[in-house]
């Protein structure tokens, strides 16, 4: 997901296709020890066999409009649903994959009620691959952007904090594919998949800004937001400080984003 500001710079910003699902107190972000990770087959996606068909359909669809967009399926955590607690959040977690979410999120609405039925709400058979997003604030106070490339499919030019997703794989090795199997074998590795939830922000902004891993403090998470455009699909957004200066001879990337779709 992208967000994006409105600065006095040239910067590309749009609003109104995100909105807040959940958001922590004002003036604090949440401590991992106050995450809750509940894994469940009942927080995967409902599908199918004629959704099945259309999710192929629209993914070999996708592929052939983008041939220069790098695109490639991969297991992804599914955001099933946010429960506040009296202190602190509950995740509740499923398995997806990146091609459900471009199957559904990006399915036109008639064929979606012609491969599910008509309803009154089709969250249930949405991919929600649960993506990861960071504000980053550098230590003169400066908030910190990377602009996406102009060859990506989805906000080309626009500005959003570094982020990507959170991946099964690094919670367990050579992951099943089958969804419900895949969640059934995490089963007691809820601390593991809150840690990845957590480890993969910094990661991202390693990756994507160039910023050595001991330069940075992550403070926690901020909320859930997601994109309305899409279908409603999420992101955790996280607050993360760093100890440089956002002056040039600091070692920020040119911030380049990668031409993902």
């Amino acid at each position: 997901m992208v967000t994006t500001h409105r600065s006095t710079a040239n910067m590309t910003f749009l609003s109104s296709d995100f909105k807040l699902t959940y958001s922590a107190p004002a003036g604090t972000a949440i401590k991992p020890a106050d995450v809750k990770v509940s894994l469940g087959v009942a927080y995967n996606a409902h599908l199918t066999e004629k959704l099945a068909k259309e999710i192929d359909s629209t993914w070999e669809a996708k592929k052939l409009k983008h041939p220069n967009v790098r695109l490639f399926n991969g297991l992804k955590f599914r955001l099933g649903g946010v429960r506040a607690m009296e202190k602190g959040v509950e995740l509740q977690i499923g398995i997806t994959d990146y091609k459900s979410f471009i199957g559904t999120h990006y399915l036109e609405a008639d064929v979606l009620r012609e491969a599910v039925g008509a309803c009154d709400d089709y969250d249930p058979y949405m991919s929600h691959a649960l993506g990861v997003e960071s504000l980053v604030v550098s230590s003169d106070g400066v908030l910190v952007f990377i602009k996406r490339s102009d060859k990506v499919a989805e906000y080309p030019g626009f500005y959003c904090g570094p982020g990507g997703h959170a991946e099964p794989h690094k919670v367990i090795k050579d992951p099943n594919p089958d969804h419900t199997a895949l969640v059934q074998d995490m089963a007691g590795k809820e601390d593991l998949v809150l840690q990845e939830m957590f480890n993969s922000s910094m990661d991202e902004v390693v990756e994507e800004l160039g910023l050595p891993y001991d330069t940075l403090q992550l403070a926690g998470l901020l909320g859930v937001a997601v994109n309305t455009r899409t279908r409603n699909k999420p992101d955790l957004l996280y607050l993360i400080k760093c100890s440089l200066t956002s002056k040039r001879e600091s070692p920020w990337s040119a911030g380049e984003c990668r031409s993902w779709l």
